[in-house]
């Protein structure tokens, strides 16, 4: 996949290692606890969601829940989409 063409954002990770991109709870590793990293992910499948930090890729994060599996302002394009 090519990873310049992801949509990007930096999140802060909870204290039980845990955060949220549009309304979806995702779970990394317990020494992120407490920190800022950079989330990268394709706006139509919030499914796979990866992990940056100082631009160096860390870990695909793990899915807690997913009650919106499309961005929202992706979803205007989404038919125009084809994975």
């Amino acid at each position: 996949m090519e990873t310049i063409f992801l949509w990007r954002e930096h999140l802060s990770v909870s204290k039980v290692h845990t955060f949220s991109l549009c309304g979806n709870e995702f779970e990394v590793t317990p020494e992120l606890a407490s920190d800022v990293i950079e989330v990268r992910y394709i706006p139509f499948d919030l499914w796979r969601v990866f992990v940056y930090r100082g631009g160096v890729f860390l870990l695909r994060a793990r899915l807690v829940t997913l009650p919106q599996p499309i961005h929202p302002k992706g979803s205007r394009q989404h038919k125009q989409y084809k994975l």
